[in-house]
């Protein structure tokens, strides 16, 4: 007949495997799961540059008469409003780059 106290000792082995085996268990049951998590990265935005142009303005001579400086003047605006428009669209590049 077996003792109490190896009774007793085999009772304690058999517990402590059987919370073991419960506890890996219950480990290996939660599953890893995979996330994919998006961050905006910057990305810097190197707009080609665009040249002001040489207005007509600029070059009259200082002799021209009102005719002459009207038509300067208004091939200057005309030039002026194309340079900004190269410039609103390097603009619109950038903001609209991935």
């Amino acid at each position: 007949m077996k003792t109490t106290r190896e009774l007793t000792r085999r009772l304690v082995i058999l517990g402590f495997g059987v919370w073991l085996g419960l506890l890996l268990a219950g480990c290996a049951s939660l599953g890893q799961e995979t996330v994919r998590v998006e961050v905006p990265v910057a990305v810097p935005c190197n707009p080609p540059a665009v040249e002001e142009p040489t207005y007509p303005i600029d070059s009259i001579a200082p002799t021209a008469d009102a005719f002459e400086y009207v038509r300067a003047l208004w091939a200057t605006v005309e030039m002026y409003e194309a340079y900004v428009l190269q410039l609103r669209a390097a603009t619109e590049l950038c903001r609209n780059s991935p």
